[in-house]
């Protein structure tokens, strides 16, 4: 007979965030709601997502992005979830509709041209002509 008062042995354990009067927590995106962020951050953060369905192949594409931005202006991100295509066991999620709607409803901004990341469209997502993961800056 187990006398344990706890199920399991281990744990996943993160440092608390910060909170308080100085920590600002911002939502970038919701979880079915593709970010249309207007500062320069969201932007980034709206590139930063753009980014992983190309790096995907179009397979993957992350959603409901928040964070805390600290006193010293640094991001702490949380609690985001993902999309996929790929039908996961016992595992509910719109997966191809929310990347399609991603690619729909994103519109690319200095950071994703910067990036050199192709225009989301559904044409992109059946094209063969993808290369694969990102290597922006690094020798092939």
């Amino acid at each position: 007979e187990d006398s344990h008062s706890l199920v399991f042995s281990v744990f996943m354990v993160l440092p608390l965030l910060p909170t308080g009067a100085l920590c600002q927590e911002i939502k970038f995106s919701g979880s079915k709601e593709v970010g249309v962020n207007h500062n320069s951050l969201g932007s980034a953060v709206d590139a930063y997502a753009h980014h992983i369905i190309v790096d995907s192949m179009y397979k993957i594409v992350i959603s409901d992005i928040q964070g805390i931005i600290t006193p010293d202006q640094a991001i702490v991100f949380f609690d985001p979830q993902s999309h996929t295509c790929v039908q996961l066991q016992d595992f509910i999620s719109d997966r191809q509709p929310a990347i399609v709607t991603f690619m729909e409803s994103h519109k690319c901004n200095k950071f994703c041209k910067a990036l050199g990341l192709e225009a989301c469209t559904t044409d992109s997502q059946s094209s063969n002509n993808h290369k694969g993961p990102l290597h922006i800056g690094f020798d092939s």
